[in-house]
């Protein structure tokens, strides 16, 4: 099984480009409110009008009226909101959770997680079709690297072997 693995660096470890396991930082929920949109809570790019890590608009009206407000055009915006809608897709509203990449830790350590490659169905941006894509899918985290290569290493007997 140790010729399978390729330790591309010290954080991330494929299986036989199959699965993986990655050190790295967690998702967390958050009440959002402007607090936690600030900069000192979490990254810059979450902000009203931006995207939480679960791809949910955040505070998209408030985000529109801010960039009517500063003469901007809101069009791109609203276009997602349409889409987003269209998709059944809901956004996060002040006082609602919202989920963020905790990037420096400030929130929860650091897990290493363990992805496979999976054949999955997206919407074409374009033309608004569905195409079958391959994309890594979380499948699992585990606080030790030992953990985590056990279960990388029984995923990969049970699915690929």
């Amino acid at each position: 099984m140790a010729d399978l693995e390729n330790w591309i660096n010290p954080r991330l470890c494929s299986l036989n480009e199959c699965v993986r396991i990655e050190r790295g930082p967690q998702t967390v929920t958050l009440t959002c409110s402007d607090e936690t949109l600030s900069d000192a809570v979490t990254h810059p790019k979450y902000r009203k009008g931006g995207r939480d890590a679960a791809g949910r608009l955040i505070c998209p009206d408030d985000a529109v009226k801010a960039i009517e407000a500063a003469g901007g055009d809101p069009r791109p915006l609203r276009r997602a909101m349409v889409r987003d809608r269209d998709l059944g897709r809901a956004s996060v509203e002040t006082g609602g959770e919202m989920r963020v990449v905790d990037r420096a830790g400030q929130h929860a350590p650091w897990m290493w997680k363990l992805y496979k490659l999976a054949q999955t169905t997206d919407i074409n941006r374009e033309t608004g079709e569905e195409e079958q894509v391959q994309r890594w899918v979380w499948v699992g985290e585990f606080e030790g690297r030992d953990a985590a290569l056990k279960a990388a290493r029984k995923l990969y007997e049970k699915e690929y072997a």
